[in-house]
């Protein structure tokens, strides 16, 4: 070679050096090359994936298609950034010389599956992205927890949460409330915290129509429902007196919840007024049957009306005792009406009549059994009395032969009338009546008052 300077360069593919070299006569000039290469070996487990190579600076070497063999690379240290579908994942590598570094990447993905009832509600990633409707699978997820946003017109928002695992899918469900229902429970809580406990009955009941059976609100409603019905049961006993309507309002409140305290407690308070409220009830119920009868009549409010109290006879022994002593002793009645109204309280009409020759009078009865204020057998009665239009007034202790006779041929006796023997007749039918009472409770003495016309009670 000629005797001059020379340039020697040693090219690889990611390394290169060049050198001066002078030639000189008669000598051989030494030039030596001596990289330190090594090589990476690149693969992943997704395909395609994308690989860029980095020096240690960070610094960009080379990019490609994944697997690859990068090879003379100057030892020292590397960034190797593999991607996937918008995923990436990044290994810093430390290359030796004359050895192959190998560098697997591994994408670990899994699914979640979102769903909503009712279904088609947009769903937004954290980041608020828009990933579809429900219901909606989700791939390529690495491992993770994440929120998706529920939104659906009409309901209200929901966020559900999904833990995404390896090659699994993951399922998410979200009840949306219907904003209707919100509202409702929402009233409902409201109305329980004021103490108006018929409004919270409603809204529980609105809330129950937008969302059939559930649960929250069926506990709503019940206890609603409860403190309602404690709060008239308060009302009836403090303002009205009315221990018995009170009493049924909490046993109706212990049947929806049997251990309320409450109910429980005023119904051991509210009990022992029950049997006094019952006695004046039925008291009240006795005089209004016989107003109701008298009224009935068109003539009773002419005659008075008279009361018998037995202390120790119930209403139905005496009422018994009372029709077949009418029927059976002299003077006999006709027992025309015999019924009970309700329990305890009784209606009778009894007529008396004759006509014979001379005589013309009709006699007809007009009672009610049951119970006075004090709790105590009442008998209430009327004694009308009537004469033949044309006839003659006798006495008729004696008279056996009883018929109903035609109503339209009697004249009522009025007490005014001023004629003795009229007046003796109706003092003789309430003697008789009377004396029946005695005859059916076995006494002869009782307290008996006298109204006139119809009774007040």
């Amino acid at each position: 070679m000629p005797t001059v300077n020379y340039r020697a360069v040693a090219q690889y593919a990611h390394w290169s050096d060049a050198r001066n070299v002078p030639v000189t006569a008669g000598n051989t000039t030494p030039c030596v090359f001596a990289p330190q290469l090594g090589a990476i070996s690149l693969s992943c487990n997704e395909t395609p994936a994308v690989y860029e190579l980095q020096d240690g600076n960070g610094n960009f070497i080379e990019r490609g298609d994944v697997p690859a063999l990068i090879a003379d690379l100057p030892a020292g240290q590397y960034f190797a950034l593999a991607t996937y579908h918008g995923h990436a994942l990044k290994q810093g590598i430390a290359v030796a010389n004359k050895e192959t570094n190998s560098v697997p990447f591994h994408f670990a993905f899994g699914a979640s599956r979102v769903e909503s009832v009712p279904a088609s509600a947009s769903v937004f990633a954290a980041n608020g992205d828009y990933v579809g409707v429900t219901p909606v699978v989700l791939a390529e997820l690495p491992p993770a927890t994440t929120e998706y946003h529920l939104e659906l017109k009409g309901y209200q928002n929901a966020t559900v949460s999904v833990t995404v695992a390896e090659n699994q899918t993951n399922s998410a469900s979200a009840t949306l409330l219907n904003l209707s229902y919100v509202g409702s429970m929402r009233q409902t809580r409201q109305g329980m915290e004021a103490g108006n406990y018929r409004s919270a009955v409603f809204a529980a009941r609105d809330a129950l129509a937008a969302k059939p059976g559930d649960a929250d609100a069926l506990i709503l409603e019940t206890n609603a429902q409860c403190r309602l019905l404690v709060q008239e049961a308060k009302d009836l006993a403090t303002n009205k007196s009315d221990y018995i309507a009170a009493d049924l309002k909490l046993k109706e409140a212990l049947t929806l919840l049997p251990d309320d305290a409450e109910a429980k407690q005023l119904l051991a308070e509210y009990q022992p007024h029950e049997a006094a409220e019952m006695v004046k009830i039925k008291a009240w119920r006795t005089g209004d049957l016989f107003d109701r009868v008298c009224k009935a009549n068109p003539d009773a409010g002419l005659f008075d009306a008279h009361d018998v109290t037995l202390p120790t006879m119930t209403p139905e022994a005496f009422r018994d005792a009372f029709v077949q002593s009418c029927q059976s002793k002299v003077p006999t009645f006709k027992v025309t009406v015999n019924q009970s109204a309700e329990n305890g309280i009784y209606e009778l009409s009894l007529v008396q009549s004759v006509d014979i020759l001379i005589v013309a009078v009709r006699r007809e009865c007009l009672m009610v059994i049951g119970t006075d204020k004090d709790g105590q057998t009442l008998v209430r009665f009327k004694v009308l009395e009537y004469t033949r239009k044309g006839g003659l007034v006798v006495n008729v202790n004696a008279i056996n032969n009883v018929t109903a006779g035609n109503p339209n041929q009697w004249i009522p006796v009025r007490p005014n009338q001023g004629d003795a023997g009229l007046g003796a007749q109706l003092q003789e039918g309430v003697r008789i009546v009377m004396r029946k009472v005695n005859e059916a409770s076995g006494q002869n003495q009782h307290f008996v008052r006298k109204f006139s016309c119809c009774v007040s009670h």
